[in-house]
């Protein structure tokens, strides 16, 4: 006679499977993005070099290692040593002495004005629909009877993930919209990243962590600017992982062989530097070498302006007229003007300040038709 087997309930049901996450799916490259990485390659013509071309670029450095040098590696992946003095002399991205409250239209407005920086955001990721989905796929039933968790979850729903980005701008939007900025601790190829600036929580900006605050300062209650007398950082704090960003400019002077050119680095006291000249080519922007000219309004070379960041560039302009100017042009004319339409060209001459040529780089940006603050770079003074 068989033996009767018996088994219990629980084995004749199928095995519970794990949930798994769901997948993400990946989001398209933005049109700015797109447009950026066309430009990957040269930035202009290495034959229209000539002696005194001012030059710039902006190095964003993560520490690997710290001993009597420090090992760092760039934004293109190359691994170099340098001095602890000289990365003293670069902004950080993680360091601060102090903090000071803003409120969310001060946060917007200080990240408009972070040019070309290295600088940490903490912020909140718009609410998306694969991470309301993953969210509802984890929810119990109770979320769904319990009315405190009924609203924890409906929170849960249409609140964005926490962020924090080490980055640097790309293309600014308006106070409250968004910008984006790439991220410089990204491994993938795709390193741009938007960020909603209705939901900073904090910045870290040369040496201060600014932080959401409801009746906090606004943007035109603080000065950016380090006084050159002040750190930039305390070195002693320096730390694996930390990143920071510095913007060097170059007076060309002459070549010194086929592949290399001697330069003065202008904010280094014109020390003697040889640069690659691939490297001026692909790395570095000219403020003397254009490709084609085009014709825009007066509010858009405004915003060009503005958006110049820590770049050099030419810019040209009419000066506001002075006094010794008026002096000037009175003092060649031969005879008083009698005739009114002589008086009027005399007027309209005294009025009219002289045209002015500077190469320089963007200090402070005020308003699109307002007055900027620049430093002309063959003299490094403000103007």
């Amino acid at each position: 006679m068989a033996k009767k087997t018996t088994q219990s309930k629980a084995a004749n049901q199928p095995a519970k499977q794990a949930k798994k996450p769901i997948d993400k799916p990946q989001k398209p490259p933005t049109p700015v993005a797109v447009q950026l990485k066309k430009k990957d390659g040269p930035l202009w013509d290495l034959k229209k070099l000539e002696k005194g071309h001012i030059l710039s670029m902006t190095s964003y450095m993560h520490v690997l290692k710290i001993a009597s040098m420090v090992t760092v590696r760039n934004q293109y992946g190359h691994v170099m040593q340098m001095s602890k003095e000289l990365l003293e002399t670069m902004y950080s991205a993680d360091h601060f002495e102090r903090e000071i409250a803003l409120n969310m239209t001060g946060l917007a407005e200080l990240l408009q004005n972070v040019q070309d920086n290295v600088f940490t955001i903490e912020f909140q990721k718009q609410a998306s629909e694969s991470n309301a989905i993953q969210a509802l796929t984890d929810a119990n039933a109770a979320c769904f009877k319990d009315p405190k968790k009924m609203k924890d979850l409906a929170k849960q729903l249409i609140s964005g993930q926490p962020c924090k980005l080490t980055c640097h701008m790309v293309q600014v939007e308006n106070n409250l919209g968004r910008s984006l900025v790439i991220d410089l601790n990204a491994d993938s190829d795709n390193k741009f990243r938007q960020v909603d600036h209705r939901t900073i929580e904090s910045i870290i900006f040369k040496n201060v962590k600014y932080t959401l605050k409801k009746g906090g300062k606004s943007f035109s209650d603080i000065d950016t600017n380090i006084p050159k007398d002040e750190s930039k950082w305390q070195p002693h704090l320096l730390a694996i992982g930390n990143t920071f960003s510095g913007t060097s400019y170059y007076e060309v002077q002459n070549e010194i062989n086929d592949k290399e050119v001697f330069c003065l680095e202008k904010n280094f006291h014109d020390r003697g530097v040889t640069i690659d000249k691939e490297i001026m080519r692909d790395n570095m922007n000219s403020a003397n070498v254009w490709d084609y000219e085009e014709q825009i309004s007066m509010t858009n070379l405004a915003c060009k302006l503005t958006e110049a960041n820590n770049m050099c560039f030419q810019v040209q302009f009419t000066t506001k007229p002075s006094e010794k100017r008026i002096v000037e042009i009175l003092s060649e004319l031969k005879k008083a003007p009698k005739d009114a339409k002589e008086i009027k060209e005399l007027a309209k001459e005294c009025l009219t300040g002289s045209e002015n040529t500077q190469v320089c780089r963007l200090s402070k940006a005020e308003g699109k038709l307002g007055r900027s603050l620049v430093v002309e770079l063959n003299s490094m003074g403000y103007r």
